[in-house]
């Protein structure tokens, strides 16, 4: 059997087992509280929504639980409203501290997915303070915790965002500066997507690139896939599809990220066929990411086989200003160094369109990417391939330590609050 039938054929598999487990984990909506247990022929009087769930849905938070358990106030909510994901856990947390009474304790969760990510705990009168300017960043960075949690199963929510969908519009370009590559200079496109969540834990993602010059359209995306983090240390990530242009495979991702998020370590594996040469493909890749000091600064390491059949090795520095990502590092596999340099810039407004069923946005984010081969590089192949990853945002983009770096654009997202 050829790779590309054995591609899609497992992909075919892929969707209703990803469908099943969703389904099975997906509880009662919990917008409400359930009883616990009705007495025989007495009837109950429906329990009011919490007000904090209407304040959080009206500012376009999906899947939004609230529950009040002794002195706690626990929010979970899911954020495609604001383009970063640090605003929209800046807009939850203002409005539970205002919400709050006197001497509670506030928990949050960001979801992706229906997927509990990462988890806040803060006094909500310290909160206050610090959105008043009373309380120094310094103090209550002591008193800040973030953490993962002990992770959960995907649930909905009030705004329930599984079956709504992303059209998106942008520009980009392809280029290459390599003589052996037959596609040698810029080549602009417009890209336009389809992406969204049908169940908690599966998303889907769809994307078209329009070359600006002579060339046919060509699907560069078409992915399933779906997330789990079943306990706080480790999540589970399965997708299949074209997860790239020229890649069609079936890849399945494990990571091992301790509490406090200061490092994680990612094993994939992926198989497939690459279009671009016509042949099955494979890659076997661990992933070793730590951050440096107290700062938006890492520095990663990947080694194993990469998508092409070289085996080697890469490591790059990562760095963010907010949003902004800049990448710099190289590695050598297959006989080919290579340097590696890649800026991820926001794009978009900062507040996007309310999501509904279907909405248009702008691609919320602008790559380009550049790799300097030196060594055994054949027509068009310079090795270091490494399929997409749908934990990989999870880790680099908003974690523990890129919330505790931003305190500041935290208390700034509280003047979104309405």
């Amino acid at each position: 059997m050829s790779g590309q039938k054995l591609t899609w054929l497992t992909l075919a598999v892929l969707v209703p087992i990803l469908s099943g487990m969703a389904a099975a984990q997906e509880g009662a909506d919990p917008g409400t509280a359930a009883p616990k247990g009705p007495v025989s022929g007495m009837a109950t009087a429906p329990k009011e929504p919490d007000p904090l769930i209407r304040r959080l849905t009206d500012q376009g938070l999906e899947n939004v639980v609230v529950r009040r358990d002794g002195n706690e106030v626990q929010v979970a909510y899911e954020n495609r409203r604001y383009r970063w994901q640090v605003t929209g856990l800046g807009v939850a947390l203002a409005a539970a501290a205002k919400e709050a009474p006197t001497g509670a304790n506030l928990v949050v969760t960001p979801k992706i997915w229906g997927v509990p990510e990462l988890q806040v705990r803060v006094a909500a009168d310290d909160y206050r303070r610090f959105l008043e300017d009373q309380l120094p960043e310094a103090e209550l960075r002591s008193r800040f915790s973030v953490t993962y949690g002990r992770g959960g199963t995907p649930a909905a929510g009030a705004n329930r965002s599984f079956g709504r969908s992303d059209i998106t519009g942008g520009l980009g370009f392809r280029a290459s500066l390599s003589d052996e590559d037959p596609n040698e200079g810029f080549h602009g496109r417009f890209l336009a997507g389809l992406e969204g969540s049908v169940l908690p834990a599966i998303g889907f993602a769809g994307q078209e690139a329009f070359p600006l010059e002579s060339q046919s359209p060509k699907l560069t995306v078409g992915r399933i896939g779906g997330v789990l983090h079943p306990a706080g240390p480790l999540f589970l990530a399965l997708s299949g599809g074209r997860l790239t242009e020229d890649l069609d495979a079936v890849q399945a991702e494990a990571a091992y990220v301790p509490p406090s998020g200061r490092w994680n370590a990612r094993l994939t594996l992926a198989a497939g066929q690459d279009r671009f040469f016509a042949q099955d493909a494979h890659s076997t890749l661990m992933t070793l990411t730590g951050w440096i000091g107290h700062r938006d600064i890492s520095l990663s390491v990947v080694a194993g086989r990469f998508w092409e059949g070289d085996q080697g090795a890469e490591i790059y520095l990562q760095s963010g200003f907010r949003e902004r990502r800049f990448l710099v590092g190289g590695g050598r596999s297959g006989g080919v160094t290579r340097t590696r340099i890649q800026v991820v810039l926001p794009l978009g407004p900062r507040v996007q369109p309310e999501p509904r069923t279907v909405r248009f946005k702008i691609r919320d984010t602008f790559s380009a990417r550049y790799r300097a081969p030196r060594g055994l590089v054949t027509a068009a192949r310079v090795g270091g391939v490494v399929p997409p990853s749908l934990l990989e945002d999870r880790s680099m983009l908003f974690s523990p330590e890129i919330v505790r770096t931003y305190l500041k654009e935290l208390r700034r997202s509280a003047d979104l609050l309405q």
